[in-house]
């Protein structure tokens, strides 16, 4: 229940952010369409005010950097790239502005990322999946449905804002995202450029076997058992493994959730999830709740529920012969 509520509030303060830059972004082209000054000129002064806070930026980042950044030709290449493509994107968006209403001028300078996929696929090499294929057609189908409505003036404002987003689009893809580590300078290549395996850990469905018995005796569970638990926010995790496959076996059938609220009856009260670790001979019980709000404002005793595993491990149980010692 925490964890969900802690989600919601990050939900909500990531949606009231995204609210806020897009209201920045989409309302800075009202400035630009009151002022009486050129594209060009509004595109420098842009920058130039932009330019102190953005070299404190940098040089905060080089003091907290662990590594010296590596200024090569190739950096200064792709930065004097990504420069002309940004100053090209602003100009002609500033332009377009002058023919077309700020909406469509915004709305047409944003559809870059179309043009990231396309020059990605036809220049880098990038591979996309069929179903991004058909997202993109629909983003481009939407885009004409909105320019050809419109008067002529219009559409060549229109047609100037989808040119200011090629060269966005330019700049997104010039600007790499590099580590500098030892001396040496390394790119970071997108995760969905990278041809991984899928993996499947657990390769067939557990079937748990308990050997036949016909006696069965009392003994302490940690006499068999090891537990580990401990908090985690508001619930508490509590791991139990066992030493042998045969001792595993019979745990798999003997600790249901049912038989653990047995044991442990002040359990009753909370959902608990069970986990099945074949591969390490363990299983996992997620206690949801027990600890209210979490550990400082927990009110029971053990209010990090570090004392759970040995809870468990001290009740007495029956086990059967082919178990005993």
């Amino acid at each position: 229940m925490n964890e969900e509520k802690n989600i919601s509030r990050e939900l909500v303060k990531g949606i009231f952010l995204l609210i806020i830059g897009a209201s920045m972004l989409g309302g800075s082209g009202i400035f630009v369409k009151l002022s009486d000054s050129s594209p060009s000129l509004i595109a420098f002064y842009r920058s130039l005010f932009a330019l102190p806070f953005l070299y404190a930026w940098m040089k905060f980042e080089e003091r907290n950097s662990s590594s010296e950044i590596i200024w090569d030709k190739k950096t200064f290449f792709f930065l004097l790239l990504g420069g002309l493509c940004f100053a090209l994107d602003m100009s002609i968006w500033n332009w377009s502005l002058s023919f077309t209403s700020v909406a469509n001028a915004t709305l047409m300078a944003n559809i870059a990322p179309v043009f990231v996929v396309i020059f990605g696929v036809l220049f880098l090499g990038y591979k996309i999946e069929i179903s991004f294929v058909v997202t993109l057609l629909l983003a481009l189908l939407g885009v004409f449905l909105v320019i050809l409505p419109g008067e002529q003036i219009m559409v060549f404002g229109d047609s100037l804002g989808i040119l200011a987003a090629v060269f966005y689009a330019g700049y997104i893809l010039s600007i790499k995202e590099n580590v500098h580590f030892e001396g040496k300078k390394i790119e970071v290549e997108p995760t969905s450029q990278m041809d991984f395996e899928e993996t499947y850990y657990q390769k067939e469905p557990y079937e748990n076997e308990v050997p036949s018995y016909e006696n069965v005796s009392k003994a302490k569970f940690g006499s068999l058992y090891g537990t580990r638990s401990g908090d985690k926010g508001g619930c508490a995790n509590l791991g139990v493994w066992a030493k042998t496959q045969d001792a595993y076996s019979y745990l798999y059938e003997f600790l249901s959730v049912e038989k653990l609220k047995e044991l442990l009856p002040d359990l009753k009260q909370y959902e608990i999830d069970r986990y099945e670790l074949p591969n390490i001979l363990s299983l996992n019980f997620y206690v949801h709740d027990i600890l209210q709000d979490g550990v400082s404002s927990s009110t029971r005793l053990d209010g990090q529920a570090k004392s759970l595993g040995e809870y468990l491990r001290a009740k007495d149980i029956e086990i059967p012969d082919f178990l005993k010692n």
